[in-house]
């Protein structure tokens, strides 16, 4: 992973000696807290490096991805890994790719706003039952998640051990109510199911 902060510091070494007037950085929501995820850490080591550029910025720290549930056969894959990690009750923030997008053009807009804000951003907070519930509604479609042994837990790839860890552990924080007032049309996951066809 050595080679993707060595790309990202050379993009913003690139930036540096441009005449860009403001930088707008995803990096991942945790980033600045939480160091049990590998990739976080990098992340993490490449906004360091942003702050020390002496130029105009601004972090977007996107939670998880809505989009990584579009298909029900990896639905029913990811929700049975989930489930041998979270309890019940426990929630979990999503976004849509496309609202990462609309509230980078937001920042960009509104620089005197955002210069030198860091940002955790989130659309929805649900529980597994209630992504369940929202795409019954909305797709009629019934997910069932895969039954998997908890013995798999020993064999996950790192990754994916060290994200399954941070859903149940900690999670994404991101301010729902104040992100919606930035972005009005700010997508939950039922609003996001309604205009994908990623079902279809």
């Amino acid at each position: 992973m050595g080679s993707i902060i060595g790309f990202g510091k050379t993009l913003l070494d690139v930036a540096k000696e441009s005449n860009l007037e403001h930088i707008i950085y995803s990096s991942v929501g945790g980033a600045d807290r939480y160091s049990k995820v590998d990739h976080f850490c990098y992340k993490k080591e490449i906004e360091e490096y942003l702050r020390k550029l002496d130029k105009p910025y601004t972090i977007l720290r996107p939670a998880g991805y809505m989009d990584e549930f579009a298909n029900p056969k990896s639905v029913k894959f990811i929700t049975g890994l989930l489930k041998l990690y979270l309890p019940e009750s426990k929630k979990f923030q999503l976004i849509s790719i496309q609202d990462i997008g609309v509230f980078a053009r937001i920042t960009f807009d509104n620089p005197a706003k955002y210069i030198g804000k860091e940002i955790e951003i989130a659309g929805d907070e649900l529980t597994l039952d209630d992504v369940f519930e929202k795409i019954e509604k909305v797709k009629n479609i019934k997910i069932t998640p895969m039954k998997i042994p908890k013995f798999v837990k020993l064999i996950l790839p790192k990754i994916m051990k060290q994200m399954f860890v941070f859903y149940a552990e900690d999670g994404w924080n991101a301010d729902l109510k104040s992100l919606k007032k930035e972005n009005p049309e700010l997508l939950t996951i039922e609003d996001w199911l309604k205009i994908t066809n990623l079902y279809e």
